[in-house]
């Protein structure tokens, strides 16, 4: 993969003994989770994958790249390999990126920080989106910081990693513009004025729309699940619940297994699934196109009469998205469920003091790697990029801190649980940024000492 993106040549400033580090890790990583950690979702998007028919309730391109990798690796190693390979390149890529500085070191070790290592062997949208833009950050730092402009087969292998990694999460759309910001600024001359913007927003025009095409052919219109509704019901039982009287359409109201009381029951900020998608939900998920017309006109007039129930029912949501842990319900998770964690299950059952033990330390790392840090790192790096924006290094992190601020702020609106995944690429960008904040405020401070 890097030798697409530099000339092998380029590889020289990385010393040898880095190269066997980072594929002494690599190999080690693999070796600890092959084959990966695999959900429900990925189990439904994997038997797509193997039928070749495609739906839109999960982003049909990871569905569409994995048939190709069964046909090489079995199960879901093929996934698995290609998340590490964009990892362990990214922090290559970043080390060579700003070889002449001895910070650069710590991206040697970035695989290993535990809110980076902890979901990268999960098989998820999250996860390649979130190493899709890390990937395309480590590239843009590259060329910015070594002053030169990528060929046209370099620009193509960053813009295909983008378009995967845009195209895998649905929200990850509104977080490219920054990512075709920063492509933009490179071919502008590294300038970031009105040209630079506006280079963007074609870019980005053009993104958008080749993107909804691509899903639009993959996609059969029997296969097309309209997954914006559960987004609606999602609030209008918000709503609901903050109004306590139930606000949905009829054909709702009118189902069999619907009740107030159950909505109430099965209703949580920790997803969507107990009200929708189980067997005992009191929602149906199958409705036709004039209920789906019934629902949008009712969450519009819904809103509309009742803002402030809305607004706190979306804040409920994304204030525990701001304060997410990982290894949710950890006193209740059944590590059995982990192919490569069933040493720990046995742990998990014992019930000895190591086990007490042990869990005790993943209660307590759950509280010091919660996401509220991160964000408040973000705040500080936004603000810190925007004021060096001039300067190469303000420029890359204000860039890498406005995608990660924007899926944040995305989620507010479309998010219909508070999982910590859910942010992963906002995680990603931001530890990765520290090395680049560093040396943005070490370099300001040395240029103010006369």
């Amino acid at each position: 993969m890097l030798s697409l993106l530099f000339n092998c040549n380029s590889l020289i400033f990385i010393r040898k003994w880095w190269i066997i580090i980072f594929l002494g890790l690599f190999l080690l990583n693999l070796l600890i989770f092959w084959p990966g950690q695999i959900s429900l979702d990925s189990i439904v998007q994997l038997k797509e994958a193997m039928m070749g028919i495609y739906s839109d309730h999960h982003p049909p391109i990871m569905a569409l790249f994995w048939r190709y990798l069964l046909v090489v690796f079995p199960y879901t190693s093929g996934l698995f390999i290609f998340h590490m390979l964009l990892l362990y390149s990214s922090c290559l890529i970043f080390i060579q990126a700003l070889k002449e500085y001895p910070a650069k070191c710590v991206y040697l070790f970035y695989p290993l920080f535990p809110p980076i290592f902890l979901y990268s062997s999960m098989i998820w949208k999250d996860v390649g989106f979130a190493f899709s833009f890390l990937f395309v950050s480590a590239a843009i730092t590259y060329f910015v910081m070594h002053n030169k402009k990528p060929n046209m087969l370099q620009l193509f292998f960053i813009l295909l990693i983008l378009f995967y990694g845009s195209a895998v999460k649905f929200q990850a759309i509104y977080c490219a513009p920054f990512m075709l910001l920063g492509i933009c600024y490179i071919f502008n001359n590294f300038k970031l004025n009105f040209k630079t913007l506006i280079y963007a927003v074609c870019a980005y025009a053009a993104l958008f729309f080749v993107l909804n095409q691509f899903n639009n052919f993959l996609v059969p219109q029997a296969k097309k699940c309209d997954s914006w509704k559960f987004v609606k019901i999602y609030d209008l039982a918000g709503i609901s619940l903050d109004l306590n009287r139930p606000i949905f359409p009829d054909y709702i109201l009118n189902y069999k297994n619907f009740s107030f009381d159950l909505v109430k029951e099965k209703f949580n900020y920790e997803r969507v699934d107990d009200i929708v998608f189980n067997a005992d939900s009191p929602i149906p998920r199958v409705e036709t196109e004039e209920n789906r017309m019934q629902l949008l006109s009712l969450w519009k007039e819904t809103v509309f009469r009742h803002p402030v129930s809305y607004l706190k029912h979306r804040f409920r949501n994304w204030i525990r998205i701001i304060f997410a842990k990982p290894l949710e319900k950890l006193d209740t998770l059944d590590f059995n469920q982990f192919e490569t964690f069933s040493w720990f299950a046995k742990l998990q059952s014992k019930g000895s003091i190591l086990a007490k033990l042990v869990f005790f330390l993943l209660k307590a790392f759950r509280y010091l790697f919660s996401f509220i840090f991160v964000f408040i790192f973000m705040i500080f790096y936004l603000f810190l990029g925007f004021a060096k924006r001039k300067s190469r290094l303000g420029f890359i992190l204000l860039m890498m801190n406005c995608a990660a601020l924007t899926l944040v702020l995305v989620l507010s609106l479309f998010s219909m649980a508070s999982l910590l995944r859910y942010v992963y690429m906002s995680v990603c960008l931001v530890h990765a940024s520290h090395v680049i904040a560093y040396l943005l405020i070490k370099t300001s401070y040395s240029e103010a000492i006369p």
